[in-house]
């Protein structure tokens, strides 16, 4: 009986004894790189510092880049601060200028009183004898008998324009030296006159205050000493070695003046006028003359 020879094929193939399953090989980067080092015969030391010498050799590279690049951004910088300072000053200049390019003049400060004379004195802060100097040499330029100057003083702030002296300033340009209650008690308006009698020429203050008692407590702390900083402003030869302050009451007003009996002696006199206004003149004669024009008015506010 003949057989299919596919079929006697088939079965000697099942026949055959089964061997055992070659592995499959799994690829890693850890077993390819072992791998790859086995091959070029190279340690993993040698290759981890090849890597360092590589990495160390960019860095010296880019070394020059980064100080420029750190140079450049420095200039940068400094160059915008020196834009921005250049611009501020612009602007200030620019505000502080009129159409036609002159530096902003403050405004005067307005008197108390009604004159007819107005003298703008120039000082600057770091002169403490120009005031008194230019002061006194107003007193040579006199005006008629009786009749008052006003002298509102003016810092100039070399670069920046002018101001006009707050009167806690105009102490410290005249080297004067009221108590601090007093300078507190007057830190609001303040004018500066200078009356010009038969025989002398005496300079006025006129201090408005929110604070009479303060005000009255600074004037009486100062009386050892007035006459002594009042001689800078005075005609007189010399300040009064023996003297003291005594009430009186000058047109209705009460007032303290300087009592001395030598001739030729200064002699500083004030007064508190309506609570508000303190009036230290250098003589009673023009203390008295000033305390005139406040009560006949009108006083600007």
């Amino acid at each position: 009986m003949l057989r299919d020879p596919e079929k006697n094929q088939d079965e000697s193939s099942q026949n055959k004894p089964k061997g055992k399953k070659r592995p499959l090989s799994v690829h890693t980067l850890r077993t390819d790189a072992a791998e790859l080092l086995q091959k070029k015969d190279v340690s993993l030391i040698d290759m981890i510092a090849r890597e360092q010498e590589r990495r160390s050799e960019k860095a010296e590279f880019a070394k020059p880049y980064q100080q420029a690049r750190a140079v450049s951004k420095t200039v940068i910088i400094y160059s915008a601060v020196a834009v921005l300072i250049i611009i501020g000053a612009i602007v200030l200049t620019v505000s502080l200028k009129r159409d036609d390019g002159a530096l902003t003049e403050p405004d005067i400060p307005k008197p108390f009183l009604v004159v007819n004379t107005q003298t703008v004195l120039s000082a600057r802060q770091n002169d403490p004898t120009e005031v008194t100097e230019k002061i006194n040499t107003l007193k040579r330029d006199r005006l008629p008998v009786g009749e008052v100057r006003y002298i509102p003083i003016k810092i100039e702030q070399f670069g920046l324009g002018s101001r006009f002296a707050t009167a806690e300033e105009f102490f410290e340009l005249a080297g004067l030296s009221p108590p601090q209650r007093f300078i507190e008690s007057a830190r609001g308006r303040w004018n500066l006159y200078l009356y010009y009698g038969r025989n002398d020429e005496d300079v006025v203050f006129v201090f408005e205050t929110n604070e009479h008692a303060g005000a009255l407590a600074g004037l009486l702390a100062w009386e050892p000493r007035l006459p002594f900083d009042f001689i800078r402003f005075s005609s007189a030869a010399t300040s009064p070695t023996s003297f003291f302050f005594q009430d009186k009451v000058i047109k209705n007003i009460d007032a303290r003046v300087v009592f001395s009996q030598k001739e030729g002696e200064t002699h500083p006199a004030y007064a508190i006028f309506a609570n508000k206004f303190v009036i230290l003149a250098g003589s009673e004669n023009a203390l008295e003359n000033i305390l005139k024009r406040f009560i006949a008015g009108p006083i600007r506010a």
